[in-house]
């Protein structure tokens, strides 16, 4: 499988989570094709996300005919909910897609244990991050 096989991979797994939480169409993910010609807007009183992914390294694991090569990763989403909401809205959708997403396996793409990491220091959103490594090959 190759680096942009998993990744759209990963995009459809994670389009693919439903939650009362949080709409479809406030997953925002990297240099997103534009929709009806329009941006993405982050929604004001609702929770969105960004959605993207940490290359790591590329290993050789193995040797034959040539090079058989693994890649690590990491899926980053961020989640961000409303201020003066509670953390208990973010963190909701935070453990359930962490749940959605963690040790889902297609063709070479493994995704590991997810982690959800609060992040204190967001003057405009109470944000939440989940983060998962996967492996390619």
């Amino acid at each position: 499988m190759r680096d942009y096989d998993a990744k759209r991979e990963m995009r459809k797994l994670v389009e693919s989570f439903t939650s009362k939480g949080i709409k479809k169409e406030h997953f925002q993910f990297q240099n997103q094709l534009l929709e009806g010609g329009k941006h993405f807007t982050a929604p004001h009183n609702e929770i969105w996300a960004q959605v993207s992914f940490g290359g790591g390294d590329k290993r050789i694991v193995g040797l034959a005919d040539k090079p058989c090569t693994r890649t690590t990763g990491m899926l980053f989403i961020q989640l961000f909910a409303p201020r003066n909401t509670g953390t208990d809205s973010g963190l909701i959708v935070a453990e359930k897609l962490a749940e959605h997403i963690q040790f889902y396996s297609i063709g070479g793409l493994e995704l590991q244990a997810s982690s959800v990491i609060e992040v204190p220091n967001n003057p405009d959103f109470y944000q939440v991050n989940v983060h998962t490594p996967y492996t390619v090959n």
